[in-house]
């Protein structure tokens, strides 16, 4: 049994990596990004103008998720959209594994010490592991760092591969620029200890950084590749309205996976302090270069600058944590068998989707579209109702899935493709015109749209307007998404919708339950249909409405303080409209 338990952690790791990567499809980017695959294979091209907004259709689009989108594209038309997060499993497994060769290369190689740093990052990172492109930047960057560190070690001349992977990068993720950054640093650094050394001439990793950068040129838009870097930090300043590209200076950059980032942080800041004092930090560079450290510094610089690139900083620093660790806990194998019942657990709590309750995530276990997540009502609305070819005001956060689900004939006011398509002019108008129903007026005389699709938990004011106005018409809402249309013919009294399951494929299901033999899908029964109504209602004005549904929830739920909270507001304004 002794002998089995190291076997058990290294498989328990991977496979950890894998099952928090089974979960539904809630990101709106995808739609999207599958949409785009689809264009090109059906045309067998990188679409290099906007084909698919009619606000910004023929504008220049630099593509670079192309790859991903190809792949997003085929898996669906295969085996349902849900099976795309079939991509994040195999990258989550080739990103522990590439982990795994680090330590070995450090000598590292301890099970328990593995499955340990393995759980902590799957902590601190599983969040982003969600089935968007990006996965492949943070796979390279793993990949990036073990070949360098393998270089400085072995001096062997398959750190060259880097080249070829390099332009496989840039054409599936615009942090494609990070692996040239890695590079760029590595040989910086390393010149400059040949000056101060006169040590050998770092003439092969100059080499490959030049080489690596030449393979950018490798994509269907070739030299604009080079500069396309520095314009997309410039979007990442100035786009101000997608959260996950906060700074540490915003209140929403201050979740879960932040505390664990700022955690780590201080563990190695203590922990070189130490060694400092004691006189023992030149030791380090036998096992960690320079380099690494240096590149360790730009990936801290870079989690600070947005929430979503604090992974990119766990990913790198992780053989150095690991390293503290074992200095800490000398004796770490001799819980081998307390870890690999740990690991049991955490399993369990992950496949039973508790983890995710516990955590307060908006991610469930199981491959799964839930239209809870996604405007599958509304759009379901606007097929029976032949509004696909007809003009639509659709939000930011429901355009793309209607752009998929509704092809090829519905076209997007705004979408997800953020600045790379829209200016940010273009921004501040739709910020105005979903929160400025005179706004939206003065756009609609010229556009002239026929409906409007509005994300439900948002858009207050223009939700406000729409329902009462008098050319508008509330015609279909749900706990997603809400429909307004030009007509005379409105539903009466309470139409607020439950949303239907949406079936996954026999693949999908088949997946899941490999690894939930007991796996049932999600319980639409479970969501708080009441609540989500009476919200709505409030926010429409209709106040018997919204009272009469809050009643109900209470009911059954007497302590929820949200509903108590939003009884009271219900009840304000019905005391104001009585005077």
């Amino acid at each position: 049994m002794q002998k089995r338990v190291p076997t058990f952690l290294y498989f328990i790791s991977f496979v950890l990596a894998i099952a928090v990567s089974i979960k539904n499809l809630r990101e709106p980017d995808i739609w999207w990004q599958i949409r785009t695959g689809e264009w090109i294979l059906a045309n067998k091209q990188v679409p290099v103008t906007d084909v698919f907004s009619f606000t910004h259709n023929g504008q220049p689009w630099i593509n670079i998720k192309w790859g991903f989108e190809v792949m997003a594209a085929w898996i669906a038309a295969h085996a349902g959209p849900e099976s795309v997060l079939i991509l994040q499993m195999l990258v989550s497994g080739l990103i522990i594994f590439f982990i795994l060769k680090t330590f070995r290369l450090l000598k590292l190689d301890s099970p328990a010490l593995f499955f340990l740093c393995t759980v902590l990052l799957l902590f601190a990172c599983e969040d982003r592991m969600i089935g968007r492109p990006e996965m492949f930047s943070h796979m390279f960057t793993v990949i990036f760092l073990y070949s360098l560190l393998h270089f400085h070690h072995t001096k062997s001349k398959r750190v060259w591969l880097l080249i070829p992977l390099q332009a496989v990068w840039c054409n599936l993720h615009e942090a494609y620029a990070i692996g040239i950054v890695m590079l760029l640093i590595d040989t910086a650094i390393s010149w400059l200890l040949y000056f101060k050394n006169k040590d050998e001439k770092p003439w092969y990793i100059t080499v490959c950084t030049f080489a690596a950068t030449g393979a950018l040129l490798i994509n269907p838009r070739g030299i604009l590749l080079l500069l396309r870097p520095l314009n997309i930090f410039a979007q990442v300043q100035t786009n101000k309205y997608t959260t996950e590209l906060d700074s540490f200076l915003t209140p929403e950059y201050w979740q879960k996976e932040s505390w664990f980032f700022v955690l780590t942080v201080l563990t190695i800041i203590v922990y070189l302090l130490h060694q400092y004092r004691n006189n023992q930090l030149k030791k380090l560079p036998d096992i960690f270069p320079l380099q690494y450290f240096g590149i360790c510094l730009a990936f801290l610089f870079l989690a600070f600058t947005a929430y979503r690139n604090i992974i990119f900083f766990q990913l790198a620093a992780i053989p150095l944590l690991a390293f503290i660790l074992r200095q800490i806990f000398v004796n770490i194998e001799r819980y081998r068998i307390a870890f690999a019942s740990g690991g049991i657990a955490i399993y369990l709590l992950v496949v039973s989707d508790k983890y995710y309750h516990m955590t307060a995530s908006r991610d469930h276990f199981g491959l799964e579209v839930l239209s809870t997540n996604n405007p599958s009502g509304a759009a379901r609305y606007i097929e029976e109702n032949n509004l696909r070819t007809a003009k639509c005001f659709s939000d930011y956060l429901t355009s793309s899935y209607l752009l998929w689900r509704l092809q090829p004939d519905f076209k997007t006011y705004i979408d997800l493709r953020d600045l790379d398509i829209f200016s940010t002019a273009f921004f501040e108008q739709y910020l105005q015109i979903i929160n400025d129903p005179a706004v939206f007026k003065e756009v609609d005389q010229k556009e002239n749209f026929d409906y409007v699709v509005l994300f439900r938990r948002s858009n207050g004011p223009l939700h406000h307007y729409l329902y009462n106005d008098s050319v508008y018409g509330c015609v279909f809402a749900d706990p997603v998404a809400a429909v307004y249309q030009k007509t005379d013919v409105l539903p009466q009294g309470d139409f607020f919708q439950t949303c239907k399951p949406i079936p996954s494929t026999a693949f999908a299901s088949a997946v899941t339950k490999v690894f939930n033999p007991f796996y049932q899908p999600y319980d639409y029964d479970a969501v708080n249909y009441d609540y989500e109504a009476a919200s709505f209602y409030t926010n429409a004005g209709k106040i018997s409405l919204a009272e009469k549904r809050i009643n109900q929830f209470l009911t059954v739920h007497p302590q929820s303080e949200s509903a108590i909270e939003l009884k009271s507001q219900i009840m304000t304004l019905k005391s104001q409209l009585k005077k």
